[in-house]
């Protein structure tokens, strides 16, 4: 629980306990100066309020991005303002696809092995294919990092202060190195290994090395397919009967809602070159290992011609 006491002058009301306590605040100098309407992006209801204005949306995030589009249809002008940038993450991936579902744990853990730099570099080579970022002078000077925000929400027994204190330096210096120094206090993590940190914790991550020897189909799955929440539910507090089926059918659901009509695709045409060019490759392997022969057969064709009619059928 959380004990919340009001300020010497606030108001007694605000004397609470609370199970869930979030802060939430933002930094923008000299806006105590500002003589028009000003206020945070929760306390938006609807865009009527702003029509035939002039409005400027400040902060390149979820909410500034949707409440940018909205009033777009009803005021006079807009503004969607950034301070540095930003790399525009699609929610759709590669073929259609729902981009979480591309997040695996191989993903992952080449995103541990390989070096920062050449990850950033694919990130941002992927991001700009969409648009490109510096034509739109939204280019930023950090390097793009996939992260996702989690809330912690689990009965487990907690380390000890010092044990805690020592995570928090430890994690606070990793993301000292990963994003830009701000006023705002930059709190992100990687999905995969966050949770797994929690279901460590909690006893529920699953062992895939141990699955891939006595369920081959659904270990690979886990290793290869998308790390969803089911893989935290084989095991442990919470283990429902129903997850491996749900993660070996977790394709089909996705599908599924865009399979309104039927569509009659042709099939994909066979190249008819592949016979010709596996043949060619085989008499070149051939060639290559008999090429002492080869000499001699180009010397005396006539030779191979009596070789050849031994092979042919008689009539």
């Amino acid at each position: 629980m959380w004990h919340i006491a009001p300020l010497p002058n606030g108001p007694k009301s605000a004397d609470r306990s609370y199970s869930l306590c979030k802060t939430c605040t933002f930094f923008i100098s000299g806006i105590e100066t500002f003589k028009g309407k000003y206020f945070h992006s929760r306390d938006y209801k609807t865009p009527e309020e702003w029509r035939n204005k002039k409005a400027v949306v400040i902060g390149i995030g979820n909410s500034g991005g949707d409440i940018a589009v909205e009033l777009s249809r009803v005021t006079k002008q807009v503004y969607l303002s950034t301070r540095r940038g930003a790399w525009i993450l699609n929610r759709v991936g590669n073929s259609g696809m729902p981009l979480d579902m591309l997040i695996s744990r191989t993903m992952n853990m080449m995103r541990n092995i390989l070096p920062s730099s050449f990850i950033c570099s694919l990130g941002e080579k992927q991001l700009n294919s969409r648009f490109n970022h510096s034509l739109y002078n939204l280019k930023p000077k950090h390097r793009y990092q996939m992260f996702a925000n989690l809330v912690e929400n689990c009965c487990i027994k907690l380390p000890t202060s010092a044990a805690m204190q020592r995570d928090i330096k430890s994690k606070k210096e990793d993301m000292a190195k990963r994003y830009v120094r701000s006023q705002r206090h930059t709190i992100q993590v990687d999905y995969v290994n966050y949770m797994d940190e929690i279901a460590d914790q909690v006893g529920v991550r699953p062992r895939i090395s141990r699955l891939l020897l006595t369920d081959p189909r659904l270990g690979l799955n886990l290793l290869f397919g998308p790390c969803t929440p089911y893989q935290y539910r084989l095991r442990g507090p919470g283990k429902w009967a129903g997850a491996r089926q749900a993660i070996l059918t977790q394709w089909e659901r996705v599908a599924q809602p865009m399979q309104t009509r039927p569509c009659n695709e042709p099939e994909p045409q066979r190249w008819r070159m592949w016979p010709l060019l596996l043949s060619s490759a085989a008499l070149g392997l051939a060639a290559f290992c008999h090429r002492s022969s080869l000499l001699a057969i180009l010397q005396d064709p006539a030779a191979l011609l009596e070789k050849m009619k031994s092979f042919l059928p008689t009539y």
